[in-house]
């Protein structure tokens, strides 16, 4: 039995080409390249693809639109450490990123988070 036997009839398209178009179609529009995010049957490779295109127009409402909670998170956190973005840290699911999240803020914007398990050793003590 040979390999093209085993390999099935239909096309074989790779993730990476289809981010590719997603961006292609994003110059066009949003509702294009969103079709072609839509058009992935695997949660996973929509999530990607709606995550890169949060990314191309630096859109964090479209976030949103990712159905997996932990690839809505990172799209979220991206904002988050690349522009310093803290507006959808309340939307984070994960407690432990929201807290990152809230204390990446704080730290940029001066301002103290708490941090009730932190003390402040004296210069006498070192």
């Amino acid at each position: 039995e040979s390999t093209e036997d085993t390999v099935p009839q239909q096309e074989i398209i790779k993730v990476s080409d289809m981010l590719a178009k997603a961006k292609e179609a994003l110059k066009l529009s949003l509702d294009d390249a969103e079709k072609i995010c839509n058009n992935y049957t695997r949660e996973v490779y929509r999530d990607t693809c709606i995550n890169t295109i949060a990314q191309e127009i630096k859109d964090p409402n479209e976030c949103a639109k990712i159905s997996g909670s932990s690839k809505r998170d990172t799209c979220y956190m991206s904002f988050a450490i690349n522009l310093k973005d803290y507006s959808n840290c309340d939307k984070l699911e994960n407690k432990y990123l929201k807290q990152s999240c809230d204390s990446l803020k704080a730290v940029n914007e001066g301002t103290s988070a708490e941090q009730p398990n932190t003390y402040t050793v004296s210069e006498e003590a070192q």
